[in-house]
């Protein structure tokens, strides 16, 4: 609000204790800076587009993702908002290895969530990021203590169900269709008071992220 450029809490935690931070819009540009840090390991959290070659096979553990849905449903963007439209009564968190398809690599861990009646999706994501950086944190310590083979994953063969991307006219995801203008509009706010809570959710995720493994000895 007072477009002052403001660095987020990772980058702000990582430059704390002398960590590099790699700063770009896209990843094609800065494909070299992070090649160059050799990471033995690569971690994204909701990230909704691929990383391609030779970024993904650049890391020795390859790449992990932690995605809001209990895959293979909800694969792709939106996939709280998406299942709390579909009239699902439980959602929950997956972290999988990236592959060159979309959200289709092995799941190593999951966890689960009862949607409440009254939740809104701005809840859920509050509730699944505390929850889920747990769960990232888990993986990440099983990678590198090799209770899972990297090598050993394999893409999910099941039929899958793809949230369509906001503004994609999927009229089969899309109940609200055929209502008024007014109920579109209240739609409408709330969808983007949700992609706001979103946002701050994904903030304070990346901050207690920043925190546990900046804490590690």
């Amino acid at each position: 609000r007072t477009r002052v450029l403001t660095q987020t809490p990772v980058a702000a935690a990582s430059e704390q204790h002398g960590i590099p931070v790699v700063k770009a819009n896209r990843l094609g540009p800065v494909t070299d800076d992070i090649l160059g840090l050799g990471a033995d390991l690569g971690v994204v959290v909701a990230y909704g587009g691929l990383i391609r070659e030779p970024l993904l096979s650049g890391p020795r553990l390859g790449w992990v993702n932690l995605h809001f849905s209990l895959l293979p449903r909800w694969r792709g963007a939106a996939p709280v908002q998406h299942a709390i439209i579909a009239g699902d009564t439980e959602t929950g968190a997956a972290v999988f290895r990236l592959v060159p398809e979309l959200d289709a690599g092995d799941v190593y861990a999951t966890l689960r969530r009862a949607i409440g009646a009254r939740e809104t999706a701005g809840h859920l994501l509050e509730a699944l990021a505390e929850s889920g950086a747990d769960l990232l944190a888990t993986v990440v310590d099983g990678l590198v203590t090799g209770w899972h083979e990297p090598g050993a994953s394999q893409p999910l063969r099941v039929p899958v169900r793809r949230a369509p991307y906001p503004g994609r006219g999927h009229s089969q995801h899309r109940p609200h269709a055929c209502m008024s203008g007014g109920l579109r509009l209240l739609l409408i706010a709330l969808g983007l008071a949700a992609l706001l809570a979103l946002l701050l959710a994904a903030a304070a995720l990346a901050l207690a992220l920043a925190q546990r493994f900046l804490a590690l000895p």
